[in-house]
């Protein structure tokens, strides 16, 4: 869905699903940050790996 709307002028090459996973590691959405992220606190820690996966919802303090 993304090629749909690409601007074939400003990017040629089409988007793959690795730009869009920011897990992946040469994606352009994970590259900012590949450091651990250990917050100390086992429920902190588990808000936000459930917020950072599904995004903010109900029940989902984060």
């Amino acid at each position: 869905m993304a090629n749909i709307n690409r601007n074939t002028k400003v990017r040629p090459e089409p988007f793959s699903a690795t730009d869009f996973i920011a897990w992946w590691e040469t994606s352009p959405a994970g590259a900012a940050t590949n450091a651990p992220v250990d917050l100390g606190d086992a429920k902190a820690q588990s808000d936000l790996i459930k917020a950072m996966m599904f995004g903010k919802t109900k029940g989902n303090s984060a």
